[in-house]
């Protein structure tokens, strides 16, 4: 059912994108099968290779598509081509990053035999799309969300009343925070045509500042109440990131799941 869910969630937004979960999911899970049991380096590296190539082929060709063309272009400009490109104007994937550095996770980590394959296809499937971080994290590891997959999950009062709270406040952080409070602010003075003066900019800055917090930090919270609303337990993703004593510090706190995933591979 949560799987069945997860695509339905996915699919209300752009049904026809649905394919590209099933082909990161199905390459993956396949080249972690064949990590699981082959044994010859040089085939190791060939069905990593094919994970690798194929989840950063698909984000690239669909985040950074434009920017590329734009600085070939602006290379060849340089060598005197005269080339000119028009912006394909393709639909961006709705959270292609998350879920393509979540499934990516599993075949780096199956390849440095740094955890077990998942037992079905239907597990693993549902790792990769599980609707509530599906779109903007946490990303979570395969060893630490794949396993509670394993047996029937039901929360308990104190898992869903605290799992109804995250949710209240994530949904408050969102729409009240971000959206309402934060936005006007932060739209007038980055939009400003005229210089602004002291008060103004510190003004927008600071509104700023809230508002990708809250942005960012509501939907996690939202993500890892509704998952334990379902009896299942997600990563903190922020932890008081404006409170850090550094920049070391803040990025130990600031989209927790995003930045150890970046130091680990």
């Amino acid at each position: 059912m949560l799987l069945l869910a997860s695509y339905v969630f996915y699919g209300f937004w752009n049904p026809p994108l649905v394919v590209l979960l099933w082909i990161s999911t199905v390459v993956d899970w396949t080249a972690g099968n064949k990590l699981a049991v082959e044994q010859n380096l040089r085939k190791r590296k060939l069905w990593l290779l094919l994970s690798l190539v194929v989840n950063l082929g698909f984000l690239a060709f669909f985040k950074y598509r434009d920017f590329l063309l734009d600085n070939f272009t602006a290379v060849a400009n340089t060598y005197g081509y005269g080339y000119q490109t028009q912006p394909l104007d393709i639909l961006l994937p709705m959270g292609i990053s998350f879920y393509t550095f979540q499934t990516m996770s599993y075949t780096i980590d199956m390849y440095n035999q740094k955890t077990e394959r998942a037992k079905t296809f239907l597990d693993f499937a549902l790792y990769v799309t599980f609707f509530p971080q599906l779109v903007a994290g946490p990303i979570v590891r395969a060893k630490e969300l794949v396993t509670q997959f394993y047996e029937e999950k039901k929360a308990t009062a104190n898992q869903f009343i605290w799992g109804l709270f995250l949710l209240t406040l994530g949904l408050f952080q969102k729409v009240v925070m971000a959206d309402t409070l934060m936005a006007d602010t932060s739209d007038t003075v980055f939009g400003a045509k005229e210089a602004l003066n002291f008060w103004d900019a510190w003004a927008g800055t600071l509104a700023f500042s809230g508002q990708i917090f809250f942005d960012f930090a509501g939907y996690s919270t939202c993500a890892i109440g509704i998952a334990m609303m379902l009896g299942i337990l997600l990563p903190h993703n922020f932890m008081y990131p404006y409170g850090a004593n550094g920049f070391s510090d803040f990025w130990k706190r600031w989209h927790i799941s995003l930045s150890t995933w970046l130091r680990d591979y």
